[in-house]
């Protein structure tokens, strides 16, 4: 309950941000809400950042890992391991913003067949993410990424800056 809180409340205080002139008293106002929330002021540090680079650009950058899955052999396998054991270690990334994944069929209206699922890892940079991924839990996701697919041709992994337009 707190994460989703934590999650809420961040969006609300960038929404906010948006519409106040003043990103000092907003920085402000977060480090007071997430004292209450408990959350460290170091987890800070990446708001600071992107409110320094909306200010400038008005938009929010994010690098994303967009991980596609094609259909896998043993698909109970496949979902068991993918849900206790390698999203729980992916959400350890450190610097990981937000991890999504597709949910029910994915359909491609281009004829792509085979695509089972589809995960977007998010982070603030792509220092960020290479950071995660040199780490020991990084290590030990990749690794075990190729558990759920051990042939190159069973996943594709895209890596990109994305801005809102």
């Amino acid at each position: 309950m707190i994460g989703i809180l934590k999650t809420f409340f961040a969006a609300a205080v960038v929404a906010l941000w948006r519409s106040v002139n003043e990103p000092p008293i907003m920085i402000k106002a977060f480090c007071k809400c997430a004292e209450k929330l408990n959350i460290k002021r170091n987890c800070l540090s990446p708001l600071r950042r992107l409110i320094r680079y909306s200010k400038e650009s008005n938009s929010f950058p994010v690098t994303i890992m967009t991980v596609i899955y094609q259909t896998p052999q043993d698909i109970s396998f496949f979902e068991e391991h993918y849900f206790n054991v390698h999203v729980p270690l992916a959400k350890q990334l450190p610097g990981l913003l937000r991890y999504t994944i597709s949910e029910g069929p994915v359909a491609s209206p281009t004829e792509h067949g085979d695509v089972y699922r589809i995960a977007n890892l998010y982070f603030e940079s792509q220092e960020a993410m290479r950071n995660a991924f040199s780490s020991g839990i990084g290590q030990q996701c990749a690794a075990d990424r190729k558990i759920l697919a051990p042939h190159p041709e069973q996943v594709q992994i895209y890596l990109y800056q994305s801005v809102d337009l």
